[in-house]
């Protein structure tokens, strides 16, 4: 919790089970502040020792050990049981004359689970609720003031089961399609990220193999930078109380993980735990390998670069464009139209790579839409006008 305070604090980016936890501490304080008036209230109104003893304590116990969890960093358990807490709270408006609260209080612990935004307690205890809901007002039309299934306070209590009905549904649906949202964007993510691995894993060996290749230094092997690392890490480190000598050891260290293979290392039983600890927390940052570090940096090198215009030249395909003449552009088309014909381009009856375009075949490509890509309405022309003197090529 403590953690959790100074990420608020910090205005640091929140995880969803830390974001789960600031729910369940809401929920918890709201609930706390509900209890203490509906219970004593419930206490003193119905005579049933059930209500009197087994809901305060069912819903101590529950609500005690919502909070040890969350202050145990168990949010997802503990959401559980403060769900819990609201179910055993419920129990204590059974005794209600009116059942009216109880309606009401069902849509309110539906409310509860709704804002915890997750699809498995909501299947789990939405339809649980909502059973109970319709059947609680389906065995009990005298408290709602119906003698008889004639009167209109049944058809008061139908419009109730309905509209409860509708509630569970709707949501229910609501998070049917978040989940399956939830999913697809999961896993685009994941491919998204194999790819981007992938790329950064080909980036650091060609960057290995460059500065091999031109005999360079590694920037984290010359002395300038070395030393600018040292000055910068123990100045910060004496900021937050931490001795120059510590930092300077920590930095040396650093530079050592650099020829070391930090995996292998891991496995080594004879290393203490906070030095491991400290190689985990420092491989994410290493130079000469593809980490979290590695990524972030050419996120940022990408943004201050411009990629290839759409116009380059090297790419483009329009003869018009590419050549200033109507000469070149002439013969430019007659070597086109040379390759097209006498390359092996087309598959025969077998499958195989080994036939060449005919010249129909080449007349219907020329005549095609795809063709004004390459060619003009001018160099189109000029091949229908002189179809002979290219049957001749």
């Amino acid at each position: 919790m403590k953690s959790l305070l100074l990420k608020i604090r910090n205005s640091e980016f929140l995880s969803h089970n830390e974001i789960l936890s600031i729910k369940i501490t809401f929920l918890l304080i709201a609930l706390f502040l509900v209890s203490a008036v509906s219970i004593p209230f419930s206490l003193i109104v119905t005579a049933t020792t059930v209500i009197q003893v087994i809901v305060p304590a069912a819903f101590a116990i529950t609500y005690v050990i919502a909070w040890v969890l969350l202050l145990s960093n168990a949010p997802r358990t503990a959401m559980h049981f403060s769900i819990l807490s609201f179910f055993v709270l419920m129990g204590s408006f059974l005794s209600f004359s009116n059942p009216v609260y109880i309606y009401l209080f069902v849509f309110a612990i539906l409310s509860v689970i709704i804002y915890y935004q997750e699809g498995f307690p909501f299947f789990v205890y939405g339809t649980l609720l909502t059973l109970f809901g319709i059947a609680y007002m389906l065995f009990n039309v005298g408290l709602f003031g119906g003698a008889s299934t004639q009167t209109n306070e049944t058809l008061q209590i139908i419009i109730y089961q309905v509209t409860l009905f509708i509630f569970y549904v709707y949501f229910l649906l609501y998070f049917i399609n978040s989940e399956v949202a939830n999913e697809r964007y999961y896993r685009e993510f994941l491919s998204s990220k194999t790819y981007t691995q992938q790329y950064l894993e080909n980036i650091v060996r060609l960057k290995d193999a460059k500065i091999e290749a031109d005999d360079s230094t590694p920037v984290y092997e010359t002395p300038s930078f070395q030393q600018a690392l040292t000055e910068i890490t123990t100045f910060l480190g004496e900021m937050n109380g931490h001795p120059a000598k510590e930092m300077q050891e920590l930095v040396e260290f650093y530079m050592v993980l650099h020829d070391l293979d930090i995996d292998e290392a891991m496995n080594n039983k004879s290393l203490k735990y906070k030095t491991k600890e400290t190689m985990r927390q420092l491989k994410k940052y290493l130079l000469n390998g593809n980490n979290e570090f590695t990524e972030l940096t050419y996120e940022l090198l990408a943004q201050t670069r411009q990629g290839l215009d759409s116009n380059v030249e090297d790419y483009e395909t329009s003869l018009d464009s590419i050549l200033r003449f109507e000469t070149d552009r002439i013969i430019a088309g007659a070597m086109i139209y040379r390759y097209l014909k006498q390359e092996v381009t087309q598959l025969d009856k077998w499958g195989r790579v080994a036939e060449s375009l005919e010249h129909g075949d080449i007349k219907a490509i020329y005549q095609s839409k795809a063709i004004k890509e390459y060619f003009n309405d001018r160099d189109i022309g000029v091949f229908l006008d002189n179809e002979d003197i290219y049957k001749k090529m």
